[in-house]
């Protein structure tokens, strides 16, 4: 190829050279990209396309097209991402008081908790598993915001927890004093009944009628027997009966054994499988039962008698002795009567009055009845 210069002259150059020279600057370019990197991104393709412009009468533009593929380094790095809240809990209904425990299930790690559990847009609580007790019927929404230095982010759950109406049915109870005694017999009644009744309906004897709408009713038994007591309370949430039968032992005063005395010398005992000790001037209030038993007199009057009538025998006899045998006479025999009384002859009598009379004298009677 030739060209002409400013000065006329003639110039030829060769245009292969040209070209050699700019596929050895380009490829040395391209040595200089590093190739042992991790390849994650490929480059599209990169076209080369010098031009070289020649102001002469013929313009040549040749065109030269590499194609190569580039391979860049990278650095993985993880990713940040912020929490994920949610939360269960272990019962959604019931009737009020109902306690709930809320569980925290939120994702990536939160490290702080706000809880709302009506729905008010106040926080009730800040720590990550609460537990919380509603008091009020209702339906309530439950909310819980999460937060860490990744973000934040929240949960609301609507008409998540239903608190029904607490049903309180009362139950009948009730106490009496006293429970035992003669008529008429005042006994006072106590109710005892839980749940807070509004209204009472008491039967004293069993008849299934009202005869109290009092709460603590005093009522009189006029007459004897046994009688069972009833009692029915109610409020708004239901009612309840309670029945004892027998509680009531009304007595007849006639049957009660009023004073008990005591003899000055026991006279017996009473053998019986339950004895029962009473003070001896003391009103008994119960009906004594009848007891059956064995009853022994003692023999210690008697035997007193025996021996003292003995004594007086044996002392006669030994008088009697005496007297026969000084004066050399027997007397007339001694003879006890069936009374008890003795008699000891009339021999006897003339004796001890003969001892009441001087010596002399007694032998002039002696002489007088020879």
């Amino acid at each position: 190829m030739s060209y002409y210069s400013a000065g006329g002259n003639r110039h030829r150059t060769d245009i292969s050279s040209i070209l050699v020279i700019a596929g050895v600057m380009i490829l040395c370019f391209l040595g200089t990209i590093p190739v042992n990197a991790q390849v994650v991104k490929v480059s599209p393709e990169i076209k080369v396309t010098p031009a070289t412009q020649v102001t002469s009468a013929m313009q040549v533009t040749p065109a030269i097209q590499v194609i190569s593929a580039v391979q860049v380094t990278s650095v993985i790095v993880p990713e940040q991402t912020s929490p994920v809240a949610n939360f269960t809990a272990n019962v959604v209904s019931g009737p009020a008081p109902l306690t709930v425990q809320f569980t925290d299930t939120s994702l990536n790690n939160p490290d702080s908790w706000l809880w709302d559990f009506n729905g008010d847009g106040r926080i009730d609580d800040q720590t990550r598993n609460p537990r919380y007790t509603y008091q009020q019927p209702g339906v309530y929404t439950i909310s819980l915001i999460v937060a860490s230095r990744n973000g934040k982010d929240e949960v609301r759950k609507l008409s998540f927890i239903t608190v029904e109406k607490q049903v309180l049915v009362p139950v009948a109870d009730f106490s009496a004093d006293p429970v035992r005694g003669t008529t008429p017999l005042t006994v006072r009644f106590t109710d005892l009944s839980s749940y807070s009744p509004t209204s009472y309906a008491w039967d004293f004897n069993g008849d299934t009628s009202t005869d109290s709408s009092e709460k603590d009713p005093i009522f009189t038994y006029t007459d004897p027997g046994v009688y069972s007591v009833a009692l029915t309370v109610r409020n708004k949430d239901g009612s309840d009966t309670i029945s004892k039968k027998g509680y009531i032992l009304a007595e007849n005063p006639e049957t009660i054994t009023d004073t008990v005395f005591a003899t000055p010398y026991p006279v017996g005992t009473i053998s019986s499988p339950q004895p029962t000790s009473l003070p001896l001037t003391s009103r008994v209030q119960t009906t004594i039962p009848p007891v059956t038993g064995t009853e022994e007199t003692y023999p210690f009057p008697a035997l007193l008698i025996g021996i003292f009538i003995v004594a007086l025998l044996v002392a006669g006899g030994f008088i009697l002795k005496r007297s026969g045998s000084s004066h050399g006479q027997s007397g007339e025999d001694l003879h006890i009567e069936m009374s008890g009384g003795i008699d000891y002859g009339d021999g006897l009598l003339t004796r001890v009055d003969e001892r009441r009379h001087s010596p002399g004298e007694n032998a002039r009677k002696q002489e007088e009845d020879h």
